[in-house]
């Protein structure tokens, strides 16, 4: 089954993604800073994905 997105929806997916991490952080009473724990490479995958939604949401911006 194939679904077809505009960036609307990649948009408004991405945003849904960025505020699970961070209920998942609120409800683990998770640290917010790194410095605090080792990083680990779930944090690394997160922060990736974290900088791949800010350069879409720059493009987006600039699109608009």
């Amino acid at each position: 089954m194939k679904k077809y997105l505009n960036l609307e929806d990649f948009y408004n997916y991405a945003l849904q993604v960025m505020a699970m991490f961070d209920a998942m952080i609120d409800w683990s009473n998770g640290p917010n800073s790194t410095s605090d724990r080792p990083v680990t490479e779930l944090d690394k995958i997160v922060d990736d994905f974290k900088k791949q939604v800010e350069l879409l949401d720059r493009k987006l911006e600039k699109l608009s």
